[in-house]
């Protein structure tokens, strides 16, 4: 399905990224980057298939931090889509932004905050909302401070919202956040199940009265990107840790909090895999009513594998259930030949993570389990629910079609 607007290619998105890419050629930065780059290295010491995804991911972490760097003013915020695929703008090549295990379904926002200011957001749903939708509060941990649940809101007729973000209680305001003095950041998430069909909502962001100061001056935002540029390899070393708690193709950690950019009403469950040519790993997921899952897989260094033209990730509307309705993905370095296929493009080990979200009532109930067996792929046959379905090569071409045109949605001009 085509759009005729994309809500993620504003003005203020192009100007953020452009700068960030002419602030990255300063020749501080450059030395900084240098030296974070070599530091990674030898803190993670990685084997041959993570030292090839290297370069590309240093790239995206990197310019992750900067264009979250400058938007860190409060007094003069803007919207931000971070977590992006690479695209251009004119002539000019923008790299990735993925950092920090990041979601293929989740379009993410930030907002810098002042926690003593008084902010409206506007907005407007699509035709095909966002199966899911957060927008939380976070103070400088990025620990929760409120969160407000986008099955909530109230909306016109023509699907425009405001959202009031300030200290006062709500005082029969609809669709409102209560901020505090800790507050510095909104983070909103949409999470697309359908990328071909659902829309991240149109976001802007107004803060109200007059901003007491000037613009951050360059020496500022400078000082700003190398705080960042240093902090998010330790931020992804710290939350990659969590995968490694346990042994290898057991996934018994599990992240259900508000601290630590977690999010409210969201479940994780982490963990590593590692396998050979000829063997493969049998995920079988329990759902309890939600209406969101994702299964995506990760370098050690943070970012996705190929989520365009492979299936890098899977999500419930990217596979088919059994007929109790779990769902089971197979993973594996070769092609199993079942639709539910999650492709770790060529690696032979790596981080997964599994997220539920949309609970009715915003917490699950019922059976939310995640189960992993380890099978040669010859034994797919008798491992696998009798009925699962298998697809040919060009089932497969169709398949992979449909999930490229729908993400590269986000990405057109």
């Amino acid at each position: 399905m085509s759009v005729t607007y994309n809500p993620l290619a504003t003005a203020e998105q192009g100007e953020l990224e452009l700068e960030a890419v002419e602030l990255a050629r300063d020749p501080l930065l450059q030395g900084v980057r240098d030296r974070v780059r070599q530091e990674w290295l030898d803190a993670v010491c990685p084997g041959q298939e993570m030292l090839g995804c290297f370069d590309r991911a240093f790239e995206e972490v990197m310019h992750c931090a900067l264009t979250w760097a400058l938007n860190q003013d409060g007094q003069h915020p803007r919207v931000l889509t971070v977590t992006r695929l690479g695209h251009s703008l004119g002539e000019t090549r923008i790299p990735g932004s993925r950092y920090g295990l990041d979601n293929p379904d989740a379009v993410c926002r930030m907002i810098p905050i002042d926690g003593a200011a008084r902010y409206l957001l506007h907005g407007r749903v699509g035709a095909c909302r966002p199966s899911a939708n957060t927008f939380a509060l976070w103070d400088h941990r990025f620990d929760t401070i409120a969160v407000f649940d986008g099955s909530e809101l109230v909306t016109a007729p023509d699907g425009s919202f405001t959202i009031s973000i300030d200290a006062d209680p709500a005082d029969g305001r609809v669709n409102h956040i209560r901020s505090s003095l800790e507050a510095r950041e909104l983070y909103v998430r949409d999470v697309l199940m359908d990328w071909g069909q659902e829309t991240p909502n149109t976001l802007t962001v107004e803060r109200l009265g007059e901003a007491t100061r000037a613009p951050r001056s360059r020496a500022e935002k400078i000082a700003l990107a190398r705080h960042f540029m240093r902090e998010y390899p330790l931020n992804t070393q710290r939350w990659n840790a969590q995968a490694y708690l346990g042994p290898a193709n057991v996934f018994e950690y599990s992240v259900d909090r508000v601290t630590d950019g977690a999010v409210p009403n969201q479940v994780y469950r982490l963990g590593n895999f590692r396998l050979d040519d000829d063997e493969a790993l049998v995920l079988t997921l329990h759902i309890a009513e939600a209406r969101c899952f994702g299964v995506a897989i990760t370098n050690v260094w943070g970012t996705t594998s190929e989520i365009v033209h492979r299936t890098g990730s899977l999500n419930r509307a990217q596979t088919l259930p059994n007929p109790d309705g779990s769902y089971t993905l197979v993973l594996s370095v070769t092609d199993p030949g079942v639709h539910n296929w999650l492709d770790p493009g060529g690696l032979h080990e790596g981080v997964v993570t599994v997220r539920w979200s949309g609970f009715p009532g915003g917490r699950p109930s019922g059976r939310l389990e995640l189960q992993s067996r380890r099978v040669k792929v010859a034994e797919l046959g008798s491992v696998l629910a009798a009925g699962t379905r298998t697809v040919d090569a060009g089932e497969r071409r169709e398949q992979l079609q449909r999930r490229a045109r729908g993400y590269l949605r986000r990405l057109s001009p």
